[in-house]
């Protein structure tokens, strides 16, 4: 790809993710047979696209009284944190202000090892199973300094796959390819938000247009399914034509994903893989114009 042309995909990009320039163009540029996804937050190694899933999956698990299974790996608290996703072709990147906090959630995941910790404020883990890197970061740039740093973190990489570990992930169900895309998709989106303030993902904390705000409600998520049907439920935040159009924008859409509607849900989609949405609408009060409720769902409204 031209650097003009990589660069006019770096701006795209960061404007609805919150990047910085130089961490947006890191990220851009690799896949020239898919110009849809010139934005590069879904074009990666395969070991990344499982990755990704597996967070996706811990990510949607909530539930603050588990003590075995997915929710019990506390990788959902990662929606307490302020993040700024930044997913590379071979590593996914997590910016955070506090990163040695968020790096000590994801190791909760089963098989993830903290491989090094660099100039103090940025730490480089591999998970296992997959033998994908995961990065989480102070530095804005998400750029990992050569230079390694001592941490009070041991250092567990030559520790292998415990029993436990191993009868957890052989637990979580079977996931197709294209169930993994639109799970690794929404991982990718958790901190993405439209320029024009017609949808936003809040981290999946709260809403960032704050325009309608609702009295308090359980944060909960439960992700259930097997290859390729999947149902997604949780509350209050972000609210499910939000999440669909985070998959299905022009500017940092996934390819050929799709979002039609249920009867009392939403429907994600991506070849064969479907995953049903059932989340809050947000109210037609809350939108910036008269036109977005359509435009939330890629039109399928």
């Amino acid at each position: 790809m031209p650097n003009s042309s990589r660069n006019t995909a770096a701006l795209s990009r960061m404007a609805c993710t919150g990047e910085v320039f130089e961490a947006a163009r890191a990220g851009t540029g690799r896949n020239r047979a898919q110009p849809l996804e010139a934005h590069g937050l879904d074009h990666c190694l395969p070991a990344q696209r499982d990755l990704r899933a597996l967070l996706a999956y811990a990510f949607c698990m909530r539930d603050d009284g588990a003590t075995e299974g997915p929710a019990s790996w506390d990788v959902s608290i990662l929606s307490a944190y302020t993040i700024t996703m930044s997913p590379r072709f071979s590593e996914t990147v997590l910016i955070t202000d506090a990163p040695d906090n968020v790096t000590g959630r994801l190791l909760g995941l089963p098989g993830l090892r903290l491989r090094k910790c660099c100039g103090g404020d940025t730490f480089v883990m591999r998970h296992l199973p997959t033998g994908a890197d995961l990065v989480v970061t102070a530095k804005p740039s998400g750029q990992i300094s050569t230079r390694e740093h001592r941490s009070w973190r041991p250092i567990t990489m030559d520790e292998p796959l415990t029993a436990h570990e191993r009868s957890e992930l052989a637990d979580v169900p079977h996931m197709s390819n294209d169930a993994k895309r639109l799970l690794g998709g929404i991982f990718c989106r958790i901190s993405t938000s439209d320029p024009a303030g017609k949808w936003a993902i809040g981290n999946w904390f709260y809403d960032p247009i704050r325009v309608f705000v609702d009295g308090p409600e359980e944060r909960s998520r439960t992700l259930s399914g097997i290859g390729d049907a999947w149902e997604l439920r949780w509350g209050p935040y972000p609210y499910a034509d939000d999440l669909a159009a985070s998959l299905t924008s022009q500017q940092i859409g996934l390819a050929d994903a799709y979002a039609t509607t249920g009867d009392n849900h939403l429907v994600l989609g991506l070849g064969k893989a479907t995953i049903r949405l059932y989340g809050k609408i947000r109210p037609l009060i809350d939108r910036r114009s008269t036109s977005a409720q359509s435009d939330s769902v890629g039109g399928a409204r």
